[in-house]
């Protein structure tokens, strides 16, 4: 006996739920058309001068109860959803991911960071013949501020240029 497994259409991107909810809203939305259609056919075939003012309200409400929901159907089907909670575990491996690609000191790329984006860019290369440079930065000096003023100022030197290489981006 093989264990039976159950379709979640919940978490289906474009599955059945999604295309029935749209195929409803789009038969809502003919309908309203329809239906506006035909109380402007009905108040175009009165003559407005003779028309009592009641039927006048009713039909113009009408006709603005129509185009109303006319417009709420198309803004549907044109793909207004409500997004989904946000997932903590989700945000924390998107955290995680960012923290695992960038150096702590500075935020610029580490090397796992700077492999993945030659790698990257010898592919775009490779496809479309385009180039693309590598530069390389070396602080003078800084063994001498470490030793001088100790770490915390030559960490500080670090943050200062690699700041100043994120202004420049």
């Amino acid at each position: 006996m093989t264990p039976r497994t159950s379709l979640n259409l919940d978490r289906a991107p474009f599955g059945a739920r999604t295309f029935l909810r749209g195929l409803g809203v789009g038969v809502v939305a003919v309908l309203v058309a329809v239906g506006a259609l035909d109380v402007l056919t009905r108040l175009a075939e009165q003559h407005v001068a003779h028309a009592r003012p009641f039927t006048i309200a009713v039909d113009a409400a009408e006709v603005l109860v129509l185009g109303l929901g006319l417009l709420v159907a198309t803004v549907h089907l044109l793909g207004y959803r409500r997004r989904p909670p946000a997932d903590p575990h989700v945000q924390q491996l998107e955290t995680l991911a960012q923290a695992a690609l960038s150096d702590n000191l500075t935020q610029l790329g580490n090397h796992r960071a700077f492999q993945a984006d030659i790698k990257r860019e010898t592919e775009r290369r490779n496809q479309d013949g385009s180039c693309f440079s590598v530069i390389m930065l070396d602080l003078d000096g800084l063994k001498q501020t470490n030793d001088t003023w100790g770490h915390h100022a030559g960490d500080e030197r670090i943050r200062a240029v690699a700041q100043q290489r994120l202004a420049r981006r």
